[in-house]
């Protein structure tokens, strides 16, 4: 179609069909130039990938990304299929190391037994016997709670230790009665008082 058959399909003047021509000319050779240029980097990048990989060859895919991140961004956008496929598979995850549980209830039961001894003597106040309680003078909270069910020894002898309420609080009426009663007679209030 000439350009004056244009200008009256489109109803405007002939100068500016060719002048949108020219640009749509020029954007096209522009575009075609840059796709080569994209396709030599893009061979470039490929290159300087490979020689990160052939360099660090017990780097994970992760690492060698690091090392160059902008190389790696761009062959994601551009190249993605050939990046996986020349990315090497390795795991940088090292195999975890197995718990000996029996080992860990055995070293943990002297540690308990040793603070059920000691329990009250430090304190001014009475503290009630549990397995959070324990746990925290332990600094194990985490273990004593969550993984007791791993630990036959520990477990048997908390649970024999661990008080309920009740049992909490005649232990300390009995304290207090058994000490403060050498010195006097106590009334029920002060007795009261004393046990909180």
């Amino acid at each position: 179609m000439t350009y004056q058959a244009l200008s009256k399909v489109l109803h405007v003047h002939v100068s500016t069909i060719v002048k949108y021509a020219k640009l749509t000319r020029k954007c096209s050779s522009d575009n075609i130039e840059a796709e080569k240029s994209i396709k030599k980097e893009l061979s470039k990048d490929q290159e300087q990938w490979l020689e990160l990989v052939a360099t660090n060859p017990t780097f994970t895919k992760t690492m060698i990304k690091h090392g160059n991140i902008n190389l790696y961004q761009r062959l994601y956008r551009n190249n993605y299929d050939w990046l996986m496929g020349s990315t090497p598979n390795i795991l940088s995850r090292k195999p975890k190391e197995r718990i000996s549980w029996l080992e860990r209830d055995k070293n943990l039961l002297p540690k308990v037994v040793k603070i059920y001894i000691d329990w009250d003597n430090e304190a001014n106040k009475f503290h009630r016997i549990t397995m959070t309680a324990i746990g925290k003078k332990l600094n194990q909270v985490s273990l004593i709670t969550q993984h007791l069910n791993k630990m036959s020894l520990t477990r048997g002898f908390i649970e024999e230790i661990t008080e309920d309420p009740e049992s909490f609080q005649r232990r300390r009426m009995d304290y207090i009665l058994g000490v403060m009663s050498k010195d006097r007679v106590l009334k029920v209030w002060e007795v009261l008082k004393l046990t909180g």
